[in-house]
């Protein structure tokens, strides 16, 4: 669910939209009508539209009620491709109901154009739109429906607004400030988020002329009131941030990492906070996740974040961005870059992401990443330049087939994953595969074939836990393979297939319990000759598998068993 602009307390100039909207919805017009809400971004479309949305007049008139977040950055082809399966069941559903459904913040006339139909004609329904662009507002109200160009408050709105958010305890300027404030108000062109940045800002600074004066000069002697609104609306944002202490500018920007309107939790951006080391204690008796508590208020008083979820008792559950603030957001980062190289930790848990972001292979620091529940079905083979990474979560995800270069993550500890099944091709590993592989929760089938250039392979006590395939081909230098006490105690089929240079079973083989089948192809002669029947000095650590079969050559001859 989008989140407000305002609380609800502070609402200003909203009432006359409001009901105006709340009657287009609950008039008597029949069938289908479509209701656009068009303005510039930071105007409060989606926060107008939500109060609609929530009107006790508007609950009771209707069965059935969605609000769906769109955005800029929305995948339209994944968005039709889920609405098309659901088009004519939801089309039935909607049948006979009364119905209200907001699409908030959409950009493009082609959604539209591609959804309308899951929404039938006959049935008392409403649409809802929001977007910026006046094209879009127009052709979907074009055929039924009404277009409500929502204008920017006036004079007197914009002032009270401003008196709200600056002096909140009792909502009125000290006549000494007034005609400063009034100066200050003026480049906000009646823009509510504009208004509510500067005011949060100068709401924590002291009520003096001095302190007022040295706002006034430090950003709107830029003012032009010919360039664009949103220009304007921008530059007072800007200056919101850089009047942040510098500690609070880092976590301020860390916000770039997730995507537009993604709704993020309290308690999760407090831990990446201090994970990066963006927040610190200067008091014996205050503890972290406090300072960080107050570091989210801040930025929330500011409106630089906006409050998206709180709980029955008041707290903030979830905060996101709002759009026109995450466009400065991102320009800053890409402006101070360097700061981001030094990432340690990124947690992009349950973010819609269906590609790997190519940019995070450049953060060389990098100790832990989180892809859980992404829809990312893919990694890069960039990924090896992670050379600090530690920690790799990738449940949930889509991801089927590992790169080999993640092999070269020499400080990965711990990989969590889904994977069932491996297979390495002409990897030619200078390290031990095994060290890095036997940790995988739920790995079943591994294939080495060519991947490894060394003489060892050793399973540590207790790894493979889940292994029950396991093919070993063509690893020329390969002399000794040794599984520990504990390890692979699910395998069930093991291949070894031409690797000459090694002349002895499997150390540990033995204690493989439920090994059923040994196939030992074109093997070295000394190997086959320790697992004879006749006094094979390998033969008694084999006795216990079931099946064993050997393809090899003698006098000429290709034979299937050992003799």
């Amino acid at each position: 669910m989008a989140s407000l602009l305002i609380d609800e307390a502070e609402l200003v100039g909203i009432d006359e939209p409001k009901e105006k909207l709340v009657g287009w919805l609950t008039n008597d017009e029949p069938g289908r009508v479509v209701i656009s809400v068009v303005a510039m971004g930071g105007m409060g479309k989606t926060t107008l539209v939500k109060k609609v949305y929530d009107h006790g007049i508007v609950k009771k008139s209707f069965d059935c009620f969605d609000f769906v977040v769109v955005s800029k950055t929305y995948s339209m082809s994944e968005i039709i491709r889920n609405l098309i399966k659901k088009m004519q069941s939801l089309k039935d559903y909607l049948q006979d109901k009364r119905y209200v459904v907001v699409f908030d913040d959409v950009w493009n006339l082609e959604l539209w154009e591609e959804i309308k139909f899951a929404f039938p004609t006959n049935s008392y329904g409403r649409i809802i739109i929001t977007t910026r662009e006046v094209s879009v507002a127009q052709s979907c109200t074009l055929t039924c429906g009404h277009l409500y160009d929502l204008q920017p408050l006036n004079d007197t709105e914009a002032w009270d607004l401003f008196c709200r958010t600056t002096f909140p305890s009792d909502r009125c300027c000290p006549d000494e400030l007034e005609e400063l404030s009034q100066k200050i108000v003026k480049p906000c062109q009646g823009l509510p988020l504009a208004i509510v940045a500067i005011g949060g800002m100068l709401a924590v600074k002291e009520k003096t002329m001095s302190e007022w004066e040295r706002v006034h000069r430090g950003g709107f002697g830029m003012y032009d009131e010919r360039e664009h609104t949103i220009v304007n609306m921008k530059r007072i944002i800007l200056l919101s941030y850089t009047d942040l202490p510098y500690n609070l500018k880092s976590c301020f920007l860390y916000l770039s990492l997730f995507p537009e309107d993604y709704n993020i939790k309290f308690m999760k951006l407090i831990r990446l906070w201090m994970a990066e080391g963006f927040v610190k204690s200067n008091q014996q008796n205050i503890m972290v996740e406090e300072v960080a508590k107050e570091y989210i208020n801040v930025l929330i008083k500011r409106s630089l974040i906006l409050v998206a979820d709180r709980n029955s008792y008041g707290k903030v559950i979830s905060c996101r961005v709002h759009d026109v603030v995450r466009e400065i957001i991102l320009s800053k980062a890409r402006e101070e870059n360097f700061s981001f190289r030094l990432l340690k930790v990124i947690d992009l848990d349950g973010m819609p992401l269906k590609v790997f972001p190519p940019e995070i292979t450049e953060l060389l620091h990098l100790r832990y990443l989180s892809l859980r529940d992404t829809s990312i079905s893919e990694l890069p083979k960039s990924i090896k330049r992670l050379c600090n990474l530690e920690t790799l979560d990738l449940k949930g995800t889509m991801v089927r087939e590992l790169p080999v270069e993640i092999l070269k993550l020499r400080k990965l500890r711990h990989l969590l994953v889904n994977l069932v099944k491996l297979s390495l091709w002409w990897s030619k590993l200078k390290d031990d595969p095994f060290e890095s592989l036997q940790n995988l929760p739920n790995l079943a089938e591994l294939e080495l074939s060519r991947a490894y250039d060394g003489n060892e392979l050793r399973c540590g006590e207790g790894g493979f836990k889940k292994l029950q395939v396991l093919h070993i081909h063509y690893l020329n230098e390969l002399k000794m393979v040794e599984i520990g006490e504990g390890a692979m105690c699910g395998l069930q089929k093991l291949w070894i297939w031409e690797c000459l240079q090694l002349e002895k079973v499997p150390l540990g083989i033995e204690h493989i319990a439920h090994l059923k089948e040994l196939y030992l192809f074109c093997m070295s002669e000394e190997l086959y000759s320790r697992v004879r029947k006749d006094g094979g000095e390998d033969r008694p650590r084999i006795e216990h598998i079931k099946i064993i079969n050997a393809l090899y050559i003698l006098d000429g001859k290709v034979s299937f068993r050992i003799p």
